[in-house]
C-alpha cells in the first residue's frame, strides 16, 4: 500500500458508470481503490481460466404446510474455457416426515450438459448445464464496488471490496432495497491483493432471495455462498459417464434458451 492506494492503482481502470439508467438512483463516488478493484475484477472474468470453486447453499420452507428444509456442500476445479468441471459434497436434507437424510453430492458438468446420480435407478441424469446461463451476465453487469476494508487471506495482506447486484432486474445495485421490493440481491465480494493489485478470491452471497412462494411452495427462504479461489489451478478434465448408464429426460425436464420474467413494481422499488 502507498498512502492508503494500492501501488498497482496507477494501472489503467474503469471509469464508474454514472448514469443511473432511469432508476433514480444516486451513484456514489469510487475512490481509485474500488475503481481498480472493479478493473481487476472484469479483467479476471473476461481473462479466467480455472479455478477452485467451493460451494454452499441453505434451503427452508414448508411444502403443502410441511416444514421443509436442507443444507448442501461442495467443491471442485470448473473449467472457465470448457465450461466443464466435477463437484462432489454432501447434502443434508429434512423432509415433510421430519427425519433428516444425508446423501453425497456429485455433478460433472461438460459443456452444455450437467449430469446428477439418480440415486433411484443408479444411473446419471443428463439436463441442460443451465449454471452457466444464469450468471455470466450478472458478472458482467457489475459497475460500483465499495470498499469493506482490510482482510487477510492465508497471511497475506488484502482488501474487501463488495458489489451489489438486483439478479432479477440485472442491473447494479447502490444500496439494499426497501423492505417489501421484489428484488434478488446477490453480493459479489473481490479480495484484492495489496501487495499486487490482484485479484486472489471471489465470492457470490445470495443476501435476499426474493419471493419464493409458488404453488405447493411457501416462505422459501434460501442463502448460498460460492467462492472461487486458486486462479489457474490444474485439474484433469471430467470423464463422461458411460452412455449405457445415462438417462436423457424429455423436455419438460430440461431449461432451454433464454427465459423472460415480467416484474411488477412497487412505487419507490
Amino acid at each position: 500500500m502507498r498512502n492508503g492506494v494500492a501501488a498497482v492503482a496507477v494501472l489503467p481502470v474503469l471509469m464508474l458508470v454514472t448514469a443511473d439508467g432511469g432508476h433514480g438512483e444516486y451513484v456514489p463516488h469510487a475512490g481509485p481503490m474500488e475503481r481498480h478493484a472493479l478493473a481487476a475484477f472484469r479483467d479476471w472474468v473476461d481473462h479466467r481460466s480455472t479455478a477452485r470453486l467451493t460451494s454452499s447453499t441453505r434451503m427452508s420452507g414448508t411444502f403443502r404446510s410441511q416444514p421443509i428444509s436442507s443444507r448442501q456442500s461442495s467443491s471442485g476445479v470448473l473449467d472457465f474455457r470448457t465450461h466443464s468441471g466435477r463437484f462432489t459434497g454432501t447434502s443434508t436434507s429434512v423432509n415433510t416426515d421430519g427425519r433428516p437424510s444425508t446423501q453425497p453430492v456429485d455433478m460433472i458438468l461438460l459443456g452444455r450438459l450437467q449430469y446428477t446420480p439418480a440415486f433411484s435407478t443408479g444411473r446419471w441424469l443428463a439436463t441442460d448445464n443451465y449454471q452457466w446461463n444464469s450468471w455470466t451476465g450478472h458478472e458482467k453487469v457489475l459497475t460500483y464496488v465499495r470498499d469493506k476494508g482490510a482482510v487477510r487471506l492465508g497471511g497475506v495482506p488484502a482488501h474487501r471490496f463488495e458489489g451489489l447486484v438486483d439478479t432479477l432486474r440485472n442491473r447494479t445495485l447502490f444500496a439494499m432495497p426497501k423492505p417489501g421490493c421484489f428484488s434478488s440481491v446477490t453480493a459479489m465480494d473481490l479480495y484484492i491483493d495489496d501487495r499486487t493489485g490482484s485479484l486472489v478470491r471471489y465470492d457470490r452471497r445470495v443476501l435476499y432471495p426474493g419471493p419464493q412462494n409458488e404453488g405447493d411452495w411457501k416462505a422459501l427462504s434460501v442463502t448460498g455462498l460460492d467462492s472461487f479461489s486458486d486462479f489457474g489451478v490444474q485439474a484433469p478434465p471430467p470423464a463422461m459417464p458411460p452412455e449405457d448408464q445415462v438417462e436423457r429426460p424429455n423436455d419438460s425436464n430440461t431449461v432451454k434458451g433464454a427465459t423472460t420474467i415480467r416484474i411488477s413494481t412497487t412505487s419507490g422499488c
